[in-house]
């Protein structure tokens, strides 16, 4: 898949789950009213690392909690979003778009 095929879809899963910052989704495609996908790629990126974007897209359930004990103590450590961990999971990545492919 090409990435504006991934970056497409993506957008049309997210737009489903409540994204609609700024898109407009006809039956040919999707764009970025603030500029032409193909040959703007800060538009994509800004979109695919927007936290709207990536709650609509992955969701708000905890993925990550963990409890360790500490002197004694159990202490709670950081608690992660299902967005969260695949936002920072995704900004490792040398092609986040292929990534996001992995979850359509």
């Amino acid at each position: 898949m090409t990435n504006k095929q991934i970056f497409d879809k993506a957008i049309v899963k997210a737009v489903k789950n409540g994204y609609h910052k700024g898109w407009l989704v006809p039956e040919a495609g999707t764009y970025c009213e603030a500029s032409n996908t193909e040959s703007d790629g800060a538009c994509v990126y800004t979109t695919i690392f927007d936290h709207d974007f990536a709650k609509a897209f992955w969701g708000e359930e905890t993925a990550f909690g963990g409890i360790k004990k500490v002197g004694g103590k159990f202490i709670e450590e950081s608690i992660l979003k299902e967005y969260q961990y695949h936002l920072q999971q995704m900004v490792l990545k040398k092609e986040p778009l292929k990534y996001l492919e992995k979850f359509l």
